[in-house]
């Protein structure tokens, strides 16, 4: 979550700062976003189980 979190302000000037040019097309910046993306699904999957498993082990107590 940290890695997002410390990436996302430099992606989100990417995004802002970029425009849709199939002429032009700047493969760093498009593969920093997806990788942005990647970061978020791995946080948030990891926050699910993690929310999962103390819920089990809630339930063991």
């Amino acid at each position: 979550m940290a890695l997002f979190y410390v990436n996302l302000p430099a992606d989100v000037r990417i995004i802002d700062s970029s425009t849709l040019d199939l002429w032009d097309f700047d493969v760093d910046r498009t593969l920093y976003g997806m990788v942005v993306g990647a970061l978020l699904a791995f946080a948030l999957t990891n926050t699910i189980l993690t929310l999962k498993l103390l819920k089990k082990w809630h339930m063991l107590r």
